[in-house]
């Protein structure tokens, strides 16, 4: 298949930014990445582990899109013996560089070996979407049209979009038969309507009288200080795991990890420790916050029911993007 050596490793990153040079040229820290998925496949499948050599050429096609990464994907998912994978990947090639002569011969002869004993898919999305084939990603990149080569029997294919929208269908695949199937993405979650306009100033000329007093508040303002020191405390945590979560490790380091693979994936499982963890200390924080603007309420910001001169503080609460909680006054 391949041989080792500085040399294959320079020609397979000049073949790499070649092939992204005729598409969209991806950046060089994807590129570099791909060759390095490159040549981490090429390894694995000269030691015939041949599903771990088809996960790292997949992602050097998907960093770096290139007839000869995805030319080595479909002939090591094939090796595999995970046909329909490899039945997948061909009709994706054929799709995507037609003039490539060695990449079309290459794809034809898969399908032609495998289509009568798979069943054929054919599915469209709107608008582009994520594809899943039994809770594991695709080896296609995001797109509005797919073809999907399935084992005979059951199958759940999931289309996913941004906001957490996706939708499932089932589907009872026959070999040698063909399907399609249409995903319309799921309508984006309203927004919040905007606050009402504040009320209009009266214009009647008859004086008003007083209003009464503020009734005595049974809390001190300190009780008020802590409680709002303890929320902004657990909003920073909350700031920090959530960074944290999409930094390490990240949806680009999670695809590449996991493709091809189940939801037990180390690196899966990570991201997903890491999100239970932001949703957690979210709960607790959101808490936080009513519970200081119960205290708030129930704060005695008058210095006891006297007129005073000089400071007067006051709390402050605001709604829009994110949250503020603060205190505002006169001085």
């Amino acid at each position: 298949m391949l041989s080792g050596g500085i040399l294959q490793r320079a020609l397979m990153v000049a073949l790499l930014v070649a092939s992204a040079a005729r598409a969209e040229a991806p950046s060089a820290e994807r590129v570099k990445a791909a060759a390095e998925e490159f040549d981490a496949g090429r390894r694995a499948y000269l030691a015939r582990d041949y599903e771990t050599a088809a996960t790292h050429f997949e992602n050097a096609d998907r960093d770096a899109p290139a007839p000869e990464a995805i030319r080595n994907a479909i002939r090591a998912r094939n090796d595999a013996k995970q046909f329909a994978r490899a039945a997948t990947l061909a009709a994706a090639a054929l799709a995507r560089y037609p003039d490539d002569k060695n990449t079309a011969k290459f794809a034809r002869q898969i399908l032609t070996a495998t289509e009568k004993k798979l069943h054929r898919v054919v599915i469209h999305c709107d608008p582009a979407c994520t594809l899943l084939v039994d809770g594991k990603l695709s080896p296609l990149p995001e797109g509005t049209s797919f073809v999907v080569y399935l084992n005979p029997g059951k199958h759940l294919l999931s289309a996913g979009w941004s906001k957490d929208r996706h939708r499932d269908k089932e589907i009872e695949g026959d070999a040698g038969k063909e399907s399609s199937l249409s995903f319309q993405a799921p309508p984006l979650p309203a927004s919040p309507p905007p606050p009402p306009p504040p009320p209009a100033a009266s214009s009647s000329a008859e004086p008003k009288a007083p209003p009464p007093p503020p009734p005595h508040k049974p809390l001190a303002r300190p009780v008020f200080y802590t409680a709002a020191g303890v929320t902004v405390l657990l909003g920073g945590i909350t700031l920090w795991s959530a960074l944290d979560m999409r930094s390490d490790p990240g949806r680009d380091k999670v695809r590449r990890d996991c493709a091809g693979k189940d939801e037990s994936c180390p690196t899966y499982q990570d991201a997903l420790r890491k999100q239970t963890r932001t949703n957690v200390l979210l709960a607790v924080s959101a808490g936080a916050l009513v519970a200081t603007g119960v205290v708030a309420y129930f704060t005695e910001w008058s210095g006891g029911g006297k007129t005073t001169t000089g400071t007067r503080v006051s709390p402050a609460f605001a709604v829009g993007d994110g949250w503020m909680l603060g205190a505002q006054g006169a001085f």
